[in-house]
């Protein structure tokens, strides 16, 4: 069974993803009167840490969020429309036809309106559509079309959706929020305790039903990781990238570290 590490979730994602896998949870623990009670108590904070977060409606955060995923989505339709253009522009070369069909073959395989996803889904989403435009042949079609300036912006508009959604979470304060701050450490333990049960039920051989609602929980599992691992990556790299080192010029000339 895939780990959901519910610590390395942000607020949000902690009770967007509680939202989605609740159900599952349910179907499995049909006829345990205690596990539904703990299952039940982990809906209950959902429903107090949304209550708290209701009280913030009017938070100085909103309207950047939301700001900074138009950006996202405008820098993303740009990219994938202009991709298209050039696939089918008449007075284009072959080989400029050809690369823009490559491209716009690689964003139809991530999702042509991956841009309507929610916050989350949209961010793993575009992580996934970056590496493979990363790759060289993905980088030289972007080169020959001069569409890398676009590229470039897309990614500078999703590092900058991820630092405004960070920030939000880091200032839901116990002050500001005083039920997020009381309810979220239970839910986050309730979660994984329901999870650690089920991960025990699947390593014994669960019937084909639960089978299948495990396989459910890892999809949805996979889909919330994958943009919270390449977070980490990316603050990890920043947190051991070397300093650069000043350099000064002496008095015969020379450069001096």
């Amino acid at each position: 069974m895939e780990n959901l590490a519910t610590t390395q979730l942000t607020h949000d994602e902690l009770v967007a993803t509680t939202g989605r896998i609740a159900p599952v949870m349910g179907q499995i623990f049909a006829g345990e009167p205690m596990l539904l009670a703990i299952h039940a108590a982990a809906k209950a904070d959902v429903e107090s840490i949304n209550l708290g977060a209701s009280r913030e409606a009017g938070s100085k955060l909103t309207d950047p969020i939301r700001a900074a995923d138009a950006d996202r989505d405008d820098a993303f339709t740009t990219l994938r429309d202009f991709a298209g253009i050039w696939a089918n522009n008449p007075v284009a070369t072959p080989e400029q036809k050809a690369a823009g069909e490559r491209v716009r073959a690689v964003f139809t395989r991530h999702g042509n309106s991956l841009h309507r996803m929610g916050y989350t889904a949209q961010t793993g989403a575009l992580q996934k559509l970056f590496t493979e435009l990363s790759s060289e042949g993905s980088k030289a079609d972007l080169a020959l079309l001069g569409l890398v300036p676009l590229h470039e912006k897309l990614v500078k508009a999703q590092k900058e959706f991820e630092r405004i959604w960070g920030q939000r979470s880091e200032e839901a304060t116990e002050k500001d929020l005083p039920l997020i701050s009381k309810h979220l450490p239970a839910l986050r333990r309730r979660v994984s305790v329901l999870l650690s049960v089920i991960d025990e039920v699947d390593k014994l051989g669960p019937s084909p039903e639960v089978a299948a609602l495990i396989a459910k929980l890892d999809a949805i599992t996979t889909e919330v990781m994958t943009p919270v691992q390449a977070r980490q990556t990316r603050e990890k790299k920043k947190a051991t990238k070397p300093a650069k080192t000043a350099k000064t010029t002496g008095a015969d000339g020379a450069n001096k570290v």
